[in-house]
């Protein structure tokens, strides 16, 4: 029996293969059910370091966005096919129920196999000097112990002193009663919050300390330190799992097929705190690998009653396991063999939680890429002394994954890489690749190369809205630079496939609460408005939901050339964040970022911007007492129109590349020199420089420094209404807006190009927006509970 599936102990499953020679005929869609909840169970990954050495292995991948892929193998179809034969024996009501009480979802670690495990009953919290450490989690499984910590009354990051809380060395441990100490050497630490991994505990282990001699990442002296917290720990029996823990339910034919790929929800559990989905992806190609789930957009979950639920928002769940179930030999006289596994990935998304009265749920994937083979390669003379910025044009013709790729120039650069503790330096020979357009829905994303193992060590690729594809060779360290014609061969790609995936299902029990369910109330409160300094700001329209509060707010008569930007949550008064809802019992309500609110007759795929939700503000749930509801507004953004045109170049040779400042790829800055007149504002565009940000890129315009002053209407941004490329061609203002220094950003990667030229652009305005600060105050009444739901 596989001991990866973590199933050589259970009774339950050793007397259910017990009936393996029943001659019954199972249930068909009941045994892939269950073949898909066995392949949920294992959830260990072991994979390289990315960050502190090899303290931090796999929980990055579920705080943070992937920086590595894993992959491993389970075997266990000798297993799914004992347990299906047995499923006529003992029926599918059983099987299902015994299963299910091995499995439970654990807040903070994910969905794990409960059996032959310890667990904290409730969180225990210490405090010192106004510092609380609360331990949220203990799961300690026969193969490791996990916990999860979070605190409170710490300093802000920003009052700690520069790279303070990077130079922490953090450490922890669990003291067992009988004086020995087991070290976490792998965890994934935010400010205020971890997720620690210490080795399995002995068998009859169920008191611990945990000890920490400073909290994660904070400094010495920046808070009490020498922390020790005692815990007792329980097994997880079913009863206390089904208690403890939301208990997951496999929804029924919840999944979506386009392209050949198969997108398929295996596993839900709903909780208070979090809605957590694990993924399953399966396509026909056993080649492929490694697919990302997303594409440029993050997952979204709808519901029935109009609620968006953003994916991260919520949680500190966000794995990104990769499973491939590889067919192993059987022995044909004993067992026939097995139809071949499709290749497969798992992945866990968590999102807000879920509304209980929602009945019908809806997940959106608009775009899934894959690391595919390819074949091709080329050779690069770099003649008899390289040096670092040496280029060399090339002319090569590939054929890459399907699509056609032009090579045009080869380059030897330094880069730095900073690291929390320390940087480092590395030479890369880098690939200049021409635009390559997309494909009846798909996409070429990057292009991996490989060079000769006893110079290079590997290579990288990706996509670069400025230069398009990005691929490079990595120069071993220690290794001079090579001489004379060396040979590159294409060992993978990475390809895009478009959507959307819409996998929709029916969330259990729904229908037995439908005659309950109370529709979301909708109010246009008649007298909901304040006038400031000649200002009018109304609330247009209230929805009052189980999960939220959405004010849609708008400007009442506004003066000419007048219109309402956006309402800001920052009072440039009390330098503080002053947006909330108020009742009249004292309650108050703060932005709800994790839901946002879609009008009834929208249809989901026009959601899925937040731009949309602009106007719309979302707060937490009102409580039902409350009878009146006032919203503090601190500052409003106006657009104030008026004409203005310039123009502005961007130099030839422009590279964007990974930066410290700021903390995302840009290129050096350049000069400008534009002074600007707009709807009465002087404005004095002095630097420019391309940014990678929001998928694009971006030409970021900057002005001399302008002070913030409170009561002023307030310079924020200016607001382009055309962009005018050197080749004559229109480009997509979408990506355009302003920011606090004042000045503006647009988007000018040539769509068809998918690159950014340079020369000469022209841009026209048709105004500025500024802050205008409150407060606004705006209230309105609240009806008794609204009509129930047919």
């Amino acid at each position: 029996m596989s001991k990866r599936m973590g199933l050589e102990h259970s009774p339950r499953i050793e007397e259910a293969m017990g009936a393996l020679y029943s001659s019954v005929t199972p249930d068909t869609a009941f045994v892939a059910a269950l073949e898909r909840q066995l392949l949920a169970l294992e959830t260990a990954v072991e994979g390289p370091a990315v960050a502190r050495g090899l303290r931090v292995r796999r929980f990055w991948a579920r705080l943070v966005q992937p920086l590595s892929r894993y992959r491993w193998a389970t075997v266990a179809l000798p297993l799914l096919l004992a347990l299906a034969v047995t499923v006529g024996a003992f029926g599918p009501q059983r099987v299902w129920a015994e299963l299910q009480r091995l499995l439970g979802y654990v807040p903070g670690i994910g969905f794990v196999n409960l059996e032959d495990t310890r667990l904290l009953i409730s969180p225990v919290e210490v405090t010192q000097g106004g510092v609380a450490l609360r331990v949220e989690q203990v799961v300690a499984r026969p193969d490791r112990t996990e916990v999860v910590i979070r605190s409170e009354g710490l300093p802000r990051v920003h009052q700690l002193p520069p790279h303070g809380a990077e130079e922490a060395d953090f450490q922890a441990r669990l003291r067992l009663p009988d004086g020995r100490t087991l070290a976490s050497e792998t965890w994934a630490l935010r400010w205020g919050a971890a997720t620690l991994e210490f080795p399995p505990l002995p068998d009859d282990v169920y008191r611990v300390t945990l000890e920490l001699p400073r909290l994660p990442l904070v400094p010495a002296g920046a808070a009490p330190e020498e922390w020790a917290v005692p815990l007792s720990l329980r097994p997880a029996t079913g009863e206390l799992v089904a208690e403890l823990f939301p208990l997951p339910y496999a929804p029924l034919d919840a999944s979506d097929t386009h392209a050949d790929i198969t997108l398929r929800v295996l596993e839900v559990a709903h909780s208070p705190e979090e809605t957590v989905l694990r993924l399953q992806v399966q396509w026909p190609d056993p080649a492929w690998q490694y697919p990302c789930i997303g594409g440029d957009r993050s997952p979204v979950l709808y519901d029935d009653l109009g609620h968006v639920y953003l994916e991260g928002a919520p949680s500190n769940v966000g794995s990104v396991a990769q499973v491939v179930v590889e067919r192993i030999a059987v022995d044909t006289e004993a067992t026939p063999t097995p139809t071949p596994t499709v290749p497969t990935n798992e992945r866990t998304l968590a999102f807000a939680p879920v509304s209980p009265l929602a009945q019908l749920l809806t997940l959106t994937v608009d775009a899934i890429e894959f690391d595919v083979p390819a074949e091709g390669g080329f050779t690069v003379d770099l003649g008899d002394d390289p040096q670092v910025g040496d280029h060399w044009p090339l002319d090569v013709h590939l054929t890459v994954a399907g699509f056609p790729v032009h090579i045009t120039g080869a380059q030897l650069v330094q880069e730095e890489i900073r690291l929390p503790e320390r940087s480092m330096q590395r030479t890369i020979l880098q690939f200049d690749i021409g635009p390559v357009p997309e494909q009846e829905g798909r996409a070429l994303r990057a292009i991996h190369p490989e060079g000769e193992p006893a110079i290079f060590n590997g290579g990288g690729g990706g996509y670069s809205m400025t230069d398009g594809l990005r691929s490079h060779l990595n120069l071993r360290e220690g290794q001079s630079i090579p001489t004379g014609s060396i040979r590159v061969r294409v060992g993978s790609a990475g390809v895009l496939i478009r959507g959307p995936w819409n996998v929709t299902w029916t969330i259990p029990a729904a229908e037995e609460t439908s005659e309950a369910r109370v529709a979301p109330v909708t109010l246009h409160p008649p007298n909901a408005s304040q006038t400031r300094d000649g200002l009018t700001l109304r609330v247009n329209q209230v929805t009052q939901t189980d999960r939220l509060t959405a004010v849609m707010v708008a400007l009442d008569d506004p003066p000419a050339g007048v219109a309402l930007s956006q309402v800001l949550a920052w009072s440039p008064a009390t330098d503080s964040r002053d947006l909330y809802l108020e009742d009249d019992r004292g309650g108050r309500y703060e932005t709800n970022w994790g839901v946002a609110w879609r009008p009834r007759g929208r249809q989901t795929s026009e959601v899925s911007k937040a731009s949309e939700l602009s106007q719309t503000l979302s707060f937490q749930p009102v409580q039902p007492l409350a009878r009146r509801v006032t919203l503090h507004v601190p500052t409003v953004e106006l657009i104030l129109h008026g004409p203005a045109a310039f123009d502005v170049i961007v130099p030839t040779g422009v590279k964007v590349e990974p930066r410290s400042d700021p903390p995302w790829p840009a290129s050096e800055p350049w000069d400008v020199d534009i002074p600007l007149e707009v709807a009465g504002y002087r404005v004095h565009l002095t630097q420019a420089r391309l940014e990678e940000l929001n998928g694009t890129t971006l030409l970021m315009l900057t002005s001399d420094s302008y002070k913030i002053q409170p009561g002023d209407y307030c310079l924020t941004g200016l607001r382009p209404i055309s962009l005018v490329a050197p080749d004559g061609q229109v480009l997509d203002l979408e990506q355009a807006f302003g920011f606090t220094r004042t000045g503006l950003a647009f988007d000018v990667v040539d769509p068809e190009t998918g690159t950014v030229q340079p020369g000469r652009y022209h841009v026209e305005l048709d105004g500025v927006t500024v802050a205008v600060q409150g407060p606004w105050t705006l209230a309105w009444t609240v009806p008794g509970a609204g009509p129930s739901l047919p």
